[in-house]
């Protein structure tokens, strides 16, 4: 506009296009040096589909957890997908192309990757690391926020938390 490029708005875009599917590329590297099969029936929950958890809010517009889930629908092809968010009603979920949990604790149970998507005030103080006693084995609960970083986790079931931007912390 007015003759300007704005070539750092341009370059922050393309790297905000751009994290998803990289982000996806490490979690399934991750979960394939642990031994899991991506052709398997694995459970995969998104926590955090809203496009930002603080302040909360349901709009679902523009939100980074529809690129991921495409991305990770597109590595895990026998996966059945799952999605929790607090402020966002069941038909949304489902219209999201994902199956509600009715609660964080149904998210985690039998999981094989659990992701954080967004901020939420109610995710900052989860106990995941009691959480991932009901998760499979070698699971992995990727946390798009960095929430846990820092935290003493004493994972369970050899499940493990990565962190964008940091790296992997085994039980």
């Amino acid at each position: 506009m007015y003759g300007v490029t704005l070539d750092v708005a341009v370059a922050s875009r393309r790297v905000n296009e751009r994290q998803p599917v990289e982000t996806v590329e490490s979690i399934v590297q991750i979960l394939l040096s642990k031994g899991v099969d991506k052709n398997q029936a694995l459970k995969i929950s998104i926590l955090g589909l809203a496009f930002k958890g603080v302040p909360a809010t349901n709009d679902l517009r523009g939100t980074v957890a529809k690129s991921i889930m495409l991305c990770l629908k597109q590595n895990f092809p026998f996966a059945q997908f799952y999605g929790f968010d607090p402020y966002i009603s069941d038909g949304d979920i489902l219209d999201f192309g994902l199956k509600p949990t009715y609660s964080i604790e149904e998210a985690f149970d039998g999981a094989t990757l659990v992701i954080i998507a967004n901020n939420n005030e109610k995710f900052k103080n989860l106990r995941i690391d009691a959480l991932s006693s009901s998760m499979k084995p070698n699971a992995l609960v990727y946390d798009y926020w960095g929430l846990f970083i820092g935290k003493n986790l004493a994972m369970k079931n050899k499940v493990s938390y990565s962190a964008l931007g940091n790296k992997t912390y085994y039980s």
